[in-house]
């Protein structure tokens, strides 16, 4: 229970940071959409950093999310592997 003597339907763990990003999100079950959608912004986000290791100009894009669904759907874990995403690629410390 919480300290509201609410019951707590799951087991709060800290990930693993240890594991690769893209594994981690192998591991979720189902979520197709997102897997795809989270390839799609890590190659996009490669291809703007080799434009722009050869000074070519990007499009300017914005980095925002938001992550909507019922409880216990996986929003939280899905915001974890992106972070750890754009770290492993340095562009979060």
């Amino acid at each position: 229970t919480d300290p509201l003597g609410l019951q707590i339907p799951y087991n709060r763990t800290e990930p693993d940071l240890s594991i690769d990003p893209f594994e981690r999100l192998d591991r979720l079950i189902g979520l197709e959409a997102v897997k795809r959608q989270i390839r799609a912004i890590e190659k996009r986000v490669r291809f703007d950093m080799k434009r722009a290791e050869h000074n070519l100009k990007n499009t300017a894009s914005g980095n925002h999310f938001v992550f909507s669904g019922n409880p216990g759907v996986g929003k939280t874990e899905v915001a974890r592997i992106l972070g750890a995403l754009f770290k492993s690629m340095g562009i979060l410390e």
